[in-house]
């Protein structure tokens, strides 16, 4: 009789921990860019720092989210970024930007003196795909010009594209169409502040 209790037993225990383990999909921001052409202008490129991506609190973390209303963040347990988002967003936007004629964007990875450099600095405030089968990025960016100059050129952003297809592979492709967008706006605001 004890030996049925002891059988019945590793049977239920063994059932129970041989639940389906579940796949995690990781994904990369900073995969190839959008525009494949590379422009090569002629002449020295003006330097530019790209000094800080930052994000809001509820971005800083490796799943990714959903804003399911207005007030209410939901986090994919099967879906989740390969590397920390703020660095898959600095490569892209480094992509992106070096693609043009006139400036050349970089990091401060060596720690280089910064003094004559014109300086970049990002602050997202959202990063998601909603609940209205669209994805968001909004938040601000600073320019500051190059040697000693205080000024700060400020703009905010607020870029939205609609989901054509479920799933969080596809709105990954859709946030990377949205650095290339917000790539596009600092461009043209660094170009304008330039002139």
């Amino acid at each position: 009789m004890n030996k049925y209790i002891i059988v019945i037993i590793t049977l239920l225990l063994g059932a129970c921990s041989t639940s389906p383990v579940q796949q995690v999909n990781y994904f990369v921001l900073s995969g190839a860019s959008i525009s494949e052409s590379h422009p090569m202008g002629a002449g020295v490129k003006i330097p530019v720092l790209i000094e800080d991506i930052r994000l809001a609190e509820y971005l800083n973390q490796s799943n990714l989210a959903m804003q399911l209303n207005s007030n209410q963040i939901y986090y994919s347990r099967q879906h989740a970024w390969a590397e920390r988002l703020e660095v898959g967003i600095e490569k892209a936007l480094l992509a992106d930007l070096n693609q043009s004629s006139e400036f050349h964007y970089s990091t401060n990875a060596l720690g280089l003196a910064t003094d004559n450099l014109h300086r970049l600095i990002v602050q997202i405030d959202h990063f998601v795909a909603t609940d209205k089968s669209n994805v968001i990025a909004s938040g601000s960016y600073w320019i500051a010009g190059a040697k000693d100059e205080i000024s700060y050129n400020h703009k905010n952003f607020n870029l939205t594209v609609e989901l054509e297809k479920d799933g969080y592979a596809h709105a990954v492709e859709k946030m990377r169409f949205l650095v290339s967008e917000l790539s596009a706006q600092i461009e043209q605001d660094l170009r304008a502040s330039k002139a």
